[in-house]
Parts: C-alpha cells; structure tokens; sequence
C-alpha cells in the first residue's frame, strides 16, 4: 500500500510526494546544537533554536527558543 505523507500549511493540506517525512527547515533558520525535531514538525523560515531545544510541534515564522538549567555547583 502506497500512502503519501500529508502536511498542513496556513490551513492548506498538501501532498509531500513521499511516503515518509523527516521534517522541513525553512530558508534562514538556524539550530543549535543537540536539536531534537520529532517527524513531520515544521520550523518557519527565519526561526532560530537554542542548544538542547526539543522540536515537539510546528513552529511559526519568527520563532526564537532557548531552553535554560541551573545547574548548582556546589556551595
């Protein structure tokens, strides 16, 4: 059984034209390292993503995400 991916955009539901789906990176987005993006997940174009972010659902255009820790290092 052939079954093409289906994505959505702005509302619109279109055919990737394969039978899987990684995920899609628009043009001037950049990642830090140790990025994690689950499949089918959308970044905008113009997005910018922290180290360690983890990708869990679309991200609009413009999109800026930093994860932070506190790590305590003794007294």
């Amino acid at each position: 059984m052939n079954s093409l991916c289906l994505f959505e955009l702005q509302r619109e539901l279109s055919a990737t034209g394969c039978d899987k789906l990684g995920c899609y990176i628009g043009q001037r987005s950049r990642l830090g390292v140790q990025v994690i993006i689950l499949p089918g997940r959308i970044i905008s174009p113009n997005t910018q993503l922290g180290p360690r972010v983890i990708v869990e659902r679309n991200l609009p255009a413009g999109t800026y995400s930093l994860r932070q820790e506190l790590i305590r290092t003794g007294d």
